[in-house]
């Protein structure tokens, strides 16, 4: 993460098109935000368009605009979001979204810095930048199978990967805190932190949906908490299973007991300290639970 931020700073003062890449929910979008901010155009506006929101039919009246009368339906001039952007940069979300046809239409306006809105007569000139993301890995995009080579090669200037958040754990903790932070004021509460086994189990989950599902998980159990720190109990009950922990395990080296631990604490967690069902879940009987509850110093 460290060599993103330096990249990030290097290249957010260039005035070159841009292409992140990472997976749904990995932050493209506050990183688009971000460079825009820290370049030459952010007195100017940052214009979204989230391709897979925008139906086939609208896509062309979406980024080139259109004049009056120039389809059924066409009652006023609409301003595409390429036009709106002029001056500032035009950020476009899942670009391998775009329609094959407009991929041509996109990459002939970079080259010649012009538009046409549909029924329109003449060229308007536009300067913009482009930030493009994509959760398609980088391999596909070269081979031309999601995006046209051409375009790929036009908007790739810089390309920025964002690492999942399964692959830099140790960043669970202090985000976690930060989208707590903003989750508590936002709902009015004082909410100081997480209890450790809180954090135990933000760690170790393989976090399918990046920031995304982890700033979700803090905002919902911000709104279940009733105590002055986040507990085990606010956090969701399908948040772990044991193919993940075993994962975690072996990431960070735990011992065998200590996964044993974690693993009878977890479905402990999830059975709301029902020992019957507890040792059903685990293949042991009650007795043996007990027993290993003992010896771990289980609640």
């Amino acid at each position: 993460m460290r060599s993103l931020v330096e990249t990030v700073e290097k290249i957010a003062a260039h005035d070159v098109n841009v292409l992140l890449v990472g997976e749904t929910g990995s932050g493209k979008d506050h990183l688009a935000d971000v460079i825009h901010r820290c370049g030459p155009r952010s007195e100017c506006q940052l214009v979204r368009i989230d391709c897979p929101a925008v139906p086939p039919d609208l896509f062309e009246s979406e980024l080139f605009g259109h004049e009056k009368g120039a389809f059924t339906g066409a009652y006023g001039r609409k301003i595409g979001r390429i036009e709106l952007a002029g001056g500032g940069t035009l950020y476009i979300d899942e670009v391998t979204a775009l329609p094959s046809p407009l991929q041509a239409k996109l990459l002939r306006v970079l080259q010649e810095r012009s538009i046409s809105r549909i029924g329109g007569s003449r060229p308007i000139e536009v300067d913009i930048r482009v930030i493009a993301s994509t959760s398609v890995p980088p391999a596909r995009l070269a081979d031309g199978s999601e995006l046209r080579k051409d375009l790929f090669y036009r908007l790739n200037v810089v390309t920025v990967e964002i690492p999942p958040l399964r692959a830099r754990r140790a960043d669970i903790p202090q985000l976690a805190r930060l989208f707590l932070r903003e989750a508590a004021r936002e709902a009015g509460r004082r909410i100081s932190g997480f209890s450790e086994d809180a954090l135990d189990l933000l760690r170790s989950h393989s976090w399918p949906g990046n920031l995304r599902e982890l700033r979700n998980v803090v905002q919902r159990a911000v709104l279940l908490e009733t105590g002055p720190s986040i507990s085990l109990a606010s956090l969701p009950f399908d948040l772990i299973s044991a193919p993940e922990l075993v994962s975690a395990a072996a990431e960070e080296r735990w011992s065998l007991e200590e996964l044993e631990l974690r693993y009878i604490r977890e479905v402990m967690r999830r059975t709301r300290g029902n020992y019957t069902r507890a040792a059903e879940l685990l293949g042991i009987n009650r007795k043996t639970l007990l027993e290993k509850r003992k010896r771990y110093g289980l609640g």
